[in-house]
């Protein structure tokens, strides 16, 4: 279970992800910033 200061970052778009299968937990202070997307397009 995560705790309230705890984060699980993981991606299902491709599974060879570099995510927290390979990092683990991160702690609420780690975060710096949110990237959110300016340009998508569709499959």
């Amino acid at each position: 279970m995560l705790g309230d200061s705890e984060y699980l970052f993981m991606s299902d778009v491709n599974p060879n992800s570099f995510d927290a299968r390979y990092f683990g937990l991160i702690a609420g202070l780690q975060i710096q910033h949110v990237v959110e997307p300016f340009f998508t397009w569709g499959k």
